[in-house]
């Protein structure tokens, strides 16, 4: 997972922004793999026993947190709006979640078979139309997020999958032509 234990000497770096809003809330990971948050309660401020340990990544979106703990389980909080509360997608996060890609108010998994699992604002890519779940659910290599939209590549074909706020990239129909195969890596 490109996680390292901290050093007393390291210093925390501040995970960047997605949105220009001011930062209200805070959480990192400690050397006991742990999460230790602080701030504005409703937006993740504080965090429940079951991150006190076995968490090998922390995640964010603007108002929400979310956790790859051992054996691939997820645990998200903060505001439901941002992505703190998995909600429908639940039944799917439970085990073997390899990834996690962080949207501005939204979070997909990338799970160990091959399929991908949004949750969170539903216009900015938490929730996926049926069309689109059905291609998420196997075959995905990567997910990247612009901030309002995600895509996703299946990686035996290369075919993209896009979905969440069309300016933001969510909607591909018009060069979908050029997306249905071949795509090797995702940029955004």
């Amino acid at each position: 997972h490109g996680t390292r234990e901290l050093m007393d000497f390291d210093t925390l770096k501040a995970c960047p922004l997605i949105s220009n809003e001011p930062l209200n809330l805070v959480a990192v990971m400690s050397k006991t793999y742990a999460v230790v948050a602080w701030g504005e309660t409703t937006y993740g401020g504080s965090t429940d026993p079951a991150l006190e340990d076995g968490v090998l990544e922390l995640f964010s979106s603007s108002g929400a947190f979310s956790v790859i703990k051992d054996g691939g389980s997820v645990i998200a909080w903060g505001h439901p709006a941002y992505g703190g509360d998995v909600g429908y997608a639940a039944r799917h996060l439970t085990s073997d979640v390899v990834s996690i890609c962080s949207g501005q108010n939204a979070f997909v998994a990338l799970k160990k078979s091959g399929a991908a699992v949004a949750w969170g604002n539903a216009k900015l890519g938490g929730k996926v139309s049926a069309d689109v779940s059905r291609k998420l659910a196997d075959g995905i290599t990567s997910v990247k997020s612009s901030g309002g939209a995600f895509a996703a590549v299946k990686g035996a074909s290369g075919e993209v999958v896009t979905w969440g706020q069309g300016v933001s990239g969510g909607d591909s129909s018009s060069v979908a032509h050029l997306l249905a195969s071949g795509v090797k890596e995702l940029y955004a």
